[in-house]
Formats: structure tokens, sequence, C-alpha cells
């Protein structure tokens, strides 16, 4: 394990739980939580060299971390504006605008 995969590892461990506790807070379930901590610790490894010391770690996280979150949130509003959840019916059938989509 190189330097760089062992500070990771430090820097992952110390803050996973923040990181998923804003996660979620921000997209309210556990499946798009998830989605976004993937999303952040990508961010996280590839801009781990740019971190220049002048706060702390956590600090520097966090920014990410909730840059991230707003950006995915925008995105994900974007999506749900375009392409409206299904909803069930009575029957256990989907309506959307008037459509029936049958459920197996």
């Amino acid at each position: 394990m190189n330097n760089k995969e062992h500070y990771f590892t430090q820097v992952y461990e110390q803050n996973k739980d923040k990181i998923y506790r804003l996660c979620l807070g921000f997209t309210g379930n556990a499946c798009d939580a998830n989605d976004l901590r993937q999303e952040i610790l990508i961010k996280i490894w590839n801009n781990l060299n740019s971190f220049k010391g002048e706060s702390q770690i956590s600090t520097w996280i966090y920014r990410i971390a909730t840059n991230t979150a707003i950006l995915y949130s925008k995105r994900k509003g974007k999506f749900d504006t375009k392409f409206p959840r299904l909803k069930p019916n009575i029957e256990g059938n989907f309506l959307q605008k008037g459509i029936l989509w049958f459920h197996y």
C-alpha cells in the first residue's frame, strides 16, 4: 500500500460516519445516500494530493461533501422534475400522467 492509499484509508475511517450522515440528510434514503457517499469519496481520492494542510482534513472533506451533495441535490431535482416517480394506485398498478403501468 502506498502513502496515498494509507492516508486515504485513515481519512476514510475517521470521516466515513460523518459523510454518511450528511449524505442521508441531503437524500433522505439509504440507497441515494450510499450513491452520494461514493461520489464524495471518489472526489476526495482524486483531490487528496491537492490538500494543502491550511485547515483540518475534516474541514476540507466537509466542504467537498457539502458541495458535492448540493450539486447532487440539484441534479436529482432536475431529474425528478423531468421524470416524476411512478406512484402506485389502490390496485398496486402505477399511474403517471394518466398512463396506467401494470406492476407484475
